[in-house]
């Protein structure tokens, strides 16, 4: 009763997970399975020999049959390290968050957003009850001066330099540098930013606003200055490469990790077809 709108549309059956939590659980398969997981490993680069493709990363050499890019943020440069020659760019948007005070979270009693713009693959400012036990609100989309930059003063000069050489980065920045400026304003001013949120729900006032934190969306980006908005997946030998994984990627991991797994059968030429796993 305290949405704003015209007309909306009502989807019941909508649902949300911790996401953190669902990553667990799949990292606990895999190790039960027999894989393992290796943090804080840089790939450097690669080479193939005979069958055995070897990774070169930061600690050490690791030597295998096939290959799965999945690196996210990376996984442009991980495809080239590998030696495929990708027409698109992974360029960092930061998407910054509120989070409602409790006395005000009566206010959403659901997941509420706006009518997004089809020009962009960004669903746009809205309100989400999380698995946390509070309400978010957001996120902006403001481009990130690092891959990894969670926080608006994190800057990597090698990132920043690889998304501005990139000429499909210009091309986008010209058609779209209007909606760029607007999401720095909205990021730097906590009214602005408040404003997209009344749109929804007017009785939000700027005390009801804390800073909770951000996310970084790696979104792909091609040389004509287009943002992807589909998913990219490339095969090479003995490899594939998942370039572009947008929104809903991780409500839909299980079904793409099951065409992932039938792409790998084919591609490797595995003779027992994965089963997918079902919930």
């Amino acid at each position: 009763p305290h949405v704003k709108a015209r007309k909306a549309l009502y989807a019941p059956g909508t649902g949300i997970v911790d996401y953190r939590n669902v990553t667990s659980v799949y990292a606990d398969r895999v190790k039960s399975l027999g894989g393992e997981i290796f943090f804080n490993t840089e790939l450097i680069g690669s080479k193939i020999i005979g069958s055995t493709t070897v990774l070169e990363t930061s600690t050490g050499e690791y030597e295998c049959s096939n290959t799965i890019n999945c690196a996210g943020l990376h996984s442009d440069l991980v495809a080239e390290t590998m030696g495929v020659r990708v027409d698109l760019r992974i360029i960092p948007f930061r998407g910054e968050y509120y989070k409602l005070r409790k006395e005000s979270e009566f206010l959403v009693k659901g997941l509420i957003y706006p009518v997004p713009d089809p020009a962009f693959p960004f669903l746009g400012v809205h309100l989400t009850q999380t698995m946390k036990g509070w309400v978010e609100a957001g996120p902006n989309a403001v481009l990130a001066a690092k891959r990894e930059g969670y926080r608006k003063r994190d800057f990597s000069f090698s990132d920043f330099v690889r998304t501005i050489a990139f000429p499909g980065f210009w091309k986008m920045s010209v058609r779209e540098w209007k909606t760029g400026l607007w999401e720095i304003n909205r990021s730097l001013r906590k009214g602005v930013f408040l404003d997209s949120l009344q749109q929804l729900v007017p009785e939000l006032s700027s005390d009801d606003l804390a800073g909770t934190g951000s996310g970084v969306r790696a979104q792909a980006v091609d040389s004509a200055g287009n943002l992807i908005d589909d998913f990219r997946i490339e095969e090479s030998r003995r490899a594939i490469h998942v370039l572009n994984a947008p929104s809903p990627g991780a409500t839909s991991s299980l079904v793409i990790g099951e065409h992932i797994a039938n792409l790998a059968a084919s591609n490797f030429y595995i003779e027992n077809r994965p089963t997918a796993i079902r919930t």
